[in-house]
């Protein structure tokens, strides 16, 4: 092969790096490796709700995309404005399927400390879409806003 030949047969090699492999046959970049699985990610949420007159509300949350769970770790419950609690609500958590399907079958944990705040550890749990997490807060402070906080991993993928 001449010098003519090798620089015809470079200039094709490039030609084709730059136009790609023919549809059908590509290949991944050098070192990508295939996920084997759904993927997993921090998952840090909050839902929030004013009590009404009597102290009294209810916040939900829960995945709502397609082929995502989530694996709660913790859910925290207070006041937004801690300094202004008087009269402590007690929380309960359910994992339901709506935020008036409060059963105590379905009752995950409780507090007497809903206003000034207790964490509540989950461990086990595959919430899929439809599936809620919800807090309802009886008893405390007429007006002021509570938060539930959601934390742990969620994992989205084909593999699910």
């Amino acid at each position: 092969m001449g010098f003519t030949d090798t620089l015809i047969a470079r200039a094709r090699a490039v030609l084709d790096d730059l136009a790609g492999p023919a549809p059908g046959n590509e290949r991944p970049p050098s070192g990508y490796r295939q996920p084997s699985g759904p993927q997993q990610y921090p998952l840090d949420v909050w839902a929030y709700t004013t009590l009404n007159g009597s102290g009294n509300g209810v916040a939900s949350i829960g995945p709502q995309i397609v082929r995502e769970h989530w694996q709660p770790g913790m859910v925290s419950v207070a006041v937004v404005n801690p300094s202004s609690v008087v009269k402590d609500a007690q929380a309960v958590l359910y994992l339901t399927t709506s935020p008036t399907l409060l059963n105590p079958a379905f009752q995950l944990a409780q507090t007497a400390t809903g206003s000034s705040g207790d964490t509540a550890s989950l461990g086990g749990l595959d919430l899929k879409p439809g599936y809620l997490l919800v807090v309802q807060w009886s008893g405390g402070d007429a007006n002021v806003q509570v938060a539930m906080h959601v934390t742990g991993t969620y994992s989205s993928g084909l593999a699910l």
